[in-house]
């Protein structure tokens, strides 16, 4: 598999703070097609622990001083595994960065229009929560629709996003940039 990265140039001095999301790897329930159930153990394949390794990699020179994180099983073992390469970082697990569901992605279903205002206002809770804090280099380890509530939240709009994706953004003291995107 080919590593598909889009990266800018910014320099990282010129951000106040840094966020680094990522979804979880892949997940047996990823390969069963079970993606919007909340069944429970649901775990990493083999393929998912080596799009965890992947990101460890990816994000090894990144200095994150926190790690928040969904508190399902998938995530944390994302998270831990990424931790590695950061040892003494703690670990947060946050149930606002729980998984969102959706039964389906046709937003003129007002179940999914009330599920998708319940996840940003939890999302928006945490994000501003984690903002009040002293950390300045934030990790978070949780699932595609919250990661793409975060990114809402930091006033981006992004479509899909796949197992083991993450997304850098940099706080300029005016907006988040989008630094880096990779898979």
């Amino acid at each position: 598999m080919m590593c598909q990265t889009h990266r800018k140039k910014h320099n990282l001095m010129n951000f106040i703070r840094n966020l680094y999301l990522f979804r979880h790897g892949k997940t047996n329930a990823t390969d069963e097609n079970l993606r919007h159930s909340l069944m429970s153990g649901r775990h990493l394949t083999d393929e998912g622990i080596a799009e965890a390794n992947r990101l460890a990699n990816d994000l090894a020179n990144a200095p994150i001083d926190v790690f928040y994180v969904s508190p399902h099983e998938r995530s944390r073992h994302t998270a831990e595994i990424v931790a590695e390469k950061h040892p003494g970082v703690p670990l947060i697990i946050d149930d606002r960065f729980g998984d969102a569901v959706f039964y389906t992605w046709e937003m003129d279903n007002p179940e999914d229009i009330k599920a998708s205002a319940e996840t940003f206002a939890r999302v928006t809770s945490a994000m501003q929560d984690i903002l009040k804090t002293d950390y300045k280099n934030i990790a978070i380890s949780s699932h595609g629709g919250i990661t793409r509530a975060i990114l809402k939240f930091c006033g981006h709009t992004i479509g899909g996003i796949g197992t083991g994706e993450y997304f850098h953004l940099g706080f300029d003291g005016e907006k988040w940039v989008i630094v880096e995107n990779g898979k």
